[in-house]
């Protein structure tokens, strides 16, 4: 009994390491690609140079620059130029983000503004990595059935609220479920509704 629990004990201490060890590789292999797009980021933005590909081969070459700026925002075209870069393409690979990677920035864009911020850049490409799980596909689609009964709620209301406002325009208004109407001479007539 002492020596299975010594076991396991190791066992779960040695899964406990190597689960530690991949948090620090990701990490380490996050913090490389979000240099690579700071420098591509601060050199379109301090340079007036002629062409992308001369300026992306330069800043991919050179040293990665420190990352300075978190509320920097990264356009599409910038992150198109960043993951063409073979250096990138291998991190990418690294942390098992989907090859599809033409599409990735509308992706990871989840405000729709055009724009990547850190925040969006690095929670979405965590998010994206490895293939998608059954739980993923599930997630999404009860995701997309309470949007749509949010959408159907919200729609019932206008409709109320629509035809309110069609009623008072027509100087009608519905009480105790009667239509009360308001005659040109200032009365008020009631009609079953």
């Amino acid at each position: 009994y002492i020596e299975n629990t010594l076991t396991a004990a190791k066992v779960e201490n040695l899964d406990h390491r190597h689960s530690h060890q991949e948090r620090m590789r990701i990490a380490r292999k996050t913090k490389q690609l979000l240099k690579k797009f700071c420098a591509v980021h601060q050199e379109l933005q301090s340079s007036t140079m002629g062409s992308d590909e001369a300026m992306t081969s330069r800043t991919m070459r050179g040293s990665m620059v420190e990352i300075q700026d978190f509320e920097m925002k990264i356009s599409k075209d910038e992150f198109m130029l960043v993951i063409q870069d073979a250096e990138m393409q291998s991190l990418m690979n690294d942390l098992d983000i989907p090859r599809d990677r033409a599409n990735l920035f509308d992706v990871l864009d989840a405000d729709g503004s055009g724009y990547l911020e850190v925040t969006e850049l690095i929670q979405g490409l965590l998010r994206v990595r490895g293939e998608a799980r059954r739980s993923d596909v599930i997630a999404s689609l009860l995701a997309v059935r309470a949007m749509m009964d949010m959408l159907r709620d919200q729609g019932r209301l206008l409709s109320g609220m629509n035809s309110s406002l069609w009623s008072r325009e027509n100087g009608s208004h519905v009480a105790n479920g009667k239509s009360l109407l308001a005659k040109d001479d200032g009365s008020i007539t009631t009609r079953p509704t």
